[in-house]
């Protein structure tokens, strides 16, 4: 008997058993408009639920936007387990579209085959980083900027990072950050979570969060997480800063 399919809403509501099992009974034309649909947070636990077979095929039907949207919120075992699935042309477009702090984490995680897979496909900039990450450099930057014209970048990334905890299709993140010498960066954020039901308000929540990131230490943003406690059934969520590494490391 063919899947019945759901809505948007209704597959963002099921718990996680009921929506891997779910994807694993679309068809790939289905699988890809259901993934290509999901808010943020409900695309990234219907990746990272996914048994291998179904997220090689989701990775690779989904269109460019959403490959990397996902690649860069999912955790590490989840990024080893896809990339090393995916077929060269995904791997391709992967590896040349996510930001450099998930190529990093990912070139930490994935086994040698595919390390070298990747760099037989990659265009030449991107096999450049590539090789002078493996070689034990620091990630290359373009430019080193001032911590004061870092900010504007940072609270830009903050809200992408964060914006995956600002769960409901009205939820939303507004980030603001300031320098404070001599070595640190502040930010507050403020996460909003809600969601509407033919106009009927669902559930809705604002977490506030705040923390400094060591300018002298960038290294130290990859071990950064921020956890919250969700609305209603949600329980708690977390996400890593770890993207903002190269953000923080251009810093002069």
């Amino acid at each position: 008997m063919p899947q019945v399919l759901l809505s948007k809403q209704e597959i963002e509501a099921l718990p996680i058993a009921e929506l891997k099992q779910y994807l694993q009974n679309v068809n790939r034309d289905d699988l890809k408009a259901v993934l290509e649909s999901l808010d943020r947070p409900t695309l990234k636990v219907a990746l990272e639920s996914m048994d291998k077979p179904t997220l090689k095929v989701g990775l690779e039907v989904i269109d460019r936007p959403t490959l990397k949207i996902g690649l860069e919120m999912i955790n590490k075992p989840t990024l080893k387990v896809g990339l090393e699935v995916i077929d060269r042309p995904t791997l391709k477009v992967a590896f040349e579209r996510i930001d450099r702090a998930t190529l990093w984490a990912a070139l930490d995680v994935i086994d040698v085959a595919t390390q070298e897979a990747g760099r037989e496909v990659v265009d030449a900039s991107t096999l450049a980083e590539i090789d002078k990450y493996l070689g034990g450099g620091a990630p290359p930057l373009d430019s080193r900027i001032s911590a004061t014209e870092s900010i504007p970048r940072i609270q830009k990334k903050l809200g992408e990072i964060l914006g995956a905890l600002a769960i409901g299709n009205d939820g939303n993140v507004d980030v603001r950050a300031e320098f404070r010498p001599p070595q640190t960066i502040y930010y507050n954020a403020k996460i909003r979570c809600r969601h509407k039901d033919m106009q009927v308000v669902v559930y809705s929540a604002t977490i506030t969060v705040d923390g400094n990131l060591d300018i002298s230490n960038p290294s130290s943003v990859k071990n950064t997480k921020i956890c919250v406690d969700l609305p209603q059934k949600f329980g708690q969520a977390c996400v890593t800063l770890e993207q903002l590494y190269t953000l923080i490391a251009a810093i002069a």
